[in-house]
């Protein structure tokens, strides 16, 4: 079982969703939880090097949750951000967090 550190703009977002949203990402979470980096798929984009990352897509909802492994402990899954999936502002906001943009 891997444990969870949250990036503080992560919690934000996650805070604004509503009801049937957060079930969704708490379902996810746990995926991530049990899985580590085996859950979800890995994040190659073109336009953002985020290929250290990995996603969980919650189609029905528009959802994704962007994850990677935390650098200082081998159990412990940062999630970097939860957000929509429209227009890869997650992806961007992901490299932002990340510090691959300025």
């Amino acid at each position: 079982m891997y444990q969870l550190s949250w990036f503080k703009e992560a919690v934000t977002e996650y805070q604004k969703l509503d009801g049937s949203q957060k079930l969704q990402i708490k379902k996810g979470i746990a995926r991530i939880t049990e899985r580590g980096m085996q859950a979800g798929k890995p994040l190659v984009k073109k336009k953002y090097d985020l290929s250290m990352c990995r996603e969980i897509k919650m189609r029905r909802l528009g959802l994704r949750i962007v994850f990677k492994q935390n650098n200082q402990a081998i159990q412990i899954i940062d999630i970097v951000c939860v957000g929509k999936r429209s227009d890869e502002a997650v992806y961007e906001q992901a490299a932002k967090l990340l510090g691959l943009l300025s």
